[in-house]
C-alpha cells in the first residue's frame, strides 16, 4: 500500500476530517494533509510519531512507506535531471 493510500485510510477509519488531523498535529492548514493522502508530497519524518499515535497505526511501517515515496520521488528528480539539457552545454 502506498503511503498516501495508507494515511488517508487510516484517518478515515478514525473519522477523522483532513481539518481535525491537522489541528491534531498543529499543522495550520488542512490542504497539506490533502497533499499527503494524494501523494503530493510525504510528512516530514519529525510529524511521523505524532502522525502514527494520532491515526493508531505502526510506525515502522509508515516509516518505511515514507523512505520508500522519497527515495522514489529522488530517483525521479535525479533521472528528469539527467534528460535536462543544461545551459551552455553542447550536446
Amino acid at each position: 500500500m502506498e503511503l498516501s493510500t495508507h494515511l488517508l485510510k487510516a484517518r478515515e477509519d478514525k473519522g477523522m476530517t483532513q481539518k481535525q488531523l491537522a489541528d491534531k498535529l498543529g499543522i495550520a492548514s488542512a490542504q497539506l494533509i490533502s497533499n499527503w493522502e494524494r501523494g503530493l508530497c510525504a510528512p516530514p519524518i519529525k510529524k511521523l510519531g505524532n502522525l502514527a499515535s494520532i491515526l493508531g497505526i505502526e510506525f515502522d511501517p509508515t516509516f518505511d512507506l515514507v523512505m520508500k515515496y522519497k527515495s522514489e520521488v529522488a530517483r525521479q528528480k535525479a533521472a528528469a535531471e539527467i534528460k535536462r539539457p543544461r545551459k551552455g552545454v553542447l550536446r
